[in-house]
């Protein structure tokens, strides 16, 4: 994804990336939740910080992820963000032909006097975790791969 950003900000390391300028992921391969709860989700956090491009994972594991790869780069006033994770990191072999997982995303926003919020679609990973607010992705593959 392409973020507009005036003023780029990410001092942080590990479970605290999410405090600066960067993106969250969340995943629920069984889909949206039918009720509000957390269960079952894999979210990722991934930052340009002082250490370089870094995968966070805070649910259902904590730490780094050295088989996922991103790509950070920033021009002027834009970052673009890149993610590619292997499907065992959100609990997969090889999806089926078609298949709904649940997610949601959130763009965290910092200049450099702490924390000021975050832009999310479908919603439910800042402020109250809630997969029941996650939207629909739906995965399909053509018979033979």
């Amino acid at each position: 994804m392409e973020v507009k950003d005036d003023i780029f900000h990410q001092p942080y390391t590990g479970k605290d990336i999410w405090k600066g300028d960067c993106v969250q992921l969340a995943l629920r391969p069984a889909g949206v939740a039918n009720r509000s709860t957390y269960e079952g989700v894999y979210e990722f956090g991934i930052a340009l910080g002082a250490n370089g491009e870094e995968v966070y994972q805070w649910t259902p594991r904590e730490g780094n992820w050295e088989t996922a790869s991103c790509k950070i780069n920033r021009k002027e006033n834009s970052i673009l963000y890149q993610l590619s994770l292997p499907w065992e990191a959100i609990g997969l072999e090889k999806p089926t032909l078609v298949r709904e997982l649940g997610w949601a995303f959130t763009i965290n926003e910092n200049d450099g006097e702490g924390f000021r919020g975050w832009l999310e679609w479908a919603g439910g990973i800042c402020g109250n975790k809630d997969a029941s607010l996650f939207g629909k992705l739906v995965l399909k593959r053509e018979e033979g791969e």
